[in-house]
Order: structure tokens, then sequence, then C-alpha cells
């Protein structure tokens, strides 16, 4: 999937999404369904 995102206000909500991808992905890790549990997660 690849989404394409373009500011095109003032508003701040561009700044607030990219803000909150990167922290998201600054926490991310490699879904290994062999070392963890998947209903600990919340992925039953």
């Amino acid at each position: 999937m690849v989404a394409y995102l373009k500011q095109a206000d003032g508003t701040g909500w561009f700044d607030n999404y990219a803000q909150s991808f990167e922290a998201v992905w600054a926490d991310a890790r490699p879904w290994t369904p062999d070392q963890e549990g998947t209903a600990a997660h919340g992925q039953d």
C-alpha cells in the first residue's frame, strides 16, 4: 500500500498526522508470529 499525502491548508492536520506517524514508526518492530502471542496484541 502506498499513501500520498499533500499539505493543502494551514489547519495543522498534516503536521499532526505526520508527527503521530513518526512517533508510531519510531517504536515499530517487525511482526514475528513465532516469537509473540497474537491474542496478547488484540489480533485474535
